[in-house]
């Protein structure tokens, strides 16, 4: 270890490459060729698909090759009626209880004048962000989810705040990771097919996108005749799915419905 980074490497071989190379070619018999090693790339693990994003939000300002909720995308549009911005308006949520989802942020964890613990975190969707704040046993409660980089599916409801009944507040009921949710909470998938699409070669795609979806949420395929008002459903006990993103992403891509619970 040198001490110098493989960027200042590169920098100083450009440098030194250009140098020689007018060199030669002010030289009596100069051809032009410059003979200097080019620096080895040092070996280093990939980065993960979160560590690439973080580094192409921070570089150019968002995501561009994906998005970190991608993989929960199913869960939040099919669960989340409510985006983290629309929190801030709670009149127009009034007495409604709603979930939101995003990923968090950033944490911090705090103390009162008092001397009692609370915290505050920042969740992110697709859309934008919000701040929670939690104190006594709801911090409590929920503080083993405050980690930034959590992907959290939160349920609550917006009503008046205790000491000041004018005022309201989103009061959080329930907190699980979007993870846990997507493989373990999500009891089945009910995918729709007019008979008239069922051709072999979807049924080819189809098998082949659930079988490499192994996971433990039932796969229900609803297959439906309009004309004769007739709806066969069908399942299989031995082929359970995980809800992947390559997965739900043939079915939208294909505009094929489907419903999750």
């Amino acid at each position: 270890n040198t001490g110098v980074t493989f960027i200042e490497q590169l920098m100083r071989y450009g440098q030194r490459f250009q140098a020689e190379k007018n060199n030669a070619q002010q030289s009596l018999f100069g051809g032009g060729h410059v003979d200097i090693q080019r620096p080895v790339l040092p070996a280093c693990a990939d980065w993960s698909q979160l560590e690439t994003l973080a580094k192409e939000r921070e570089m150019i300002g968002h995501y561009l090759s994906a998005h970190p909720l991608d993989d929960y995308k199913i869960i939040i549009n099919h669960m989340c009626k409510t985006q983290l911005t629309e929190l801030e308006n709670l009149e127009a949520l009034k007495g409604q209880e709603i979930a939101v989802a995003g990923m968090v942020v950033s944490v911090q964890n705090l103390i009162t004048k008092t001397g009692k613990p609370w915290g505050k975190f920042v969740l992110e969707d697709y859309n934008g962000t919000h701040e929670f704040a939690l104190f006594s046993k709801d911090y409590e409660n929920f503080r083993k989810y405050l980690f930034s980089d959590y992907f959290l599916f939160v349920r609550g409801r917006v009503q008046p705040k205790p000491y000041n009944d004018k005022e309201l507040e989103f009061k959080i009921i329930s907190m699980v990771q979007l993870s846990e949710m997507r493989d373990t909470m999500i009891k089945e998938m009910n995918v729709l097919l007019p008979v008239e699409d069922v051709t072999p070669t979807l049924v080819r795609e189809l098998t082949e996108k659930v079988k490499e979806a192994k996971g433990e949420t039932l796969f229900r395929i609803s297959v439906i005749d309009r004309e004769a008002h007739v709806s066969l459903s069908l399942f299989s006990k031995s082929h359970k799915v995980s809800l992947t993103q390559s997965l739900v992403s043939y079915l939208d891509d294909n505009e094929i419905k489907y419903s999750i619970a």
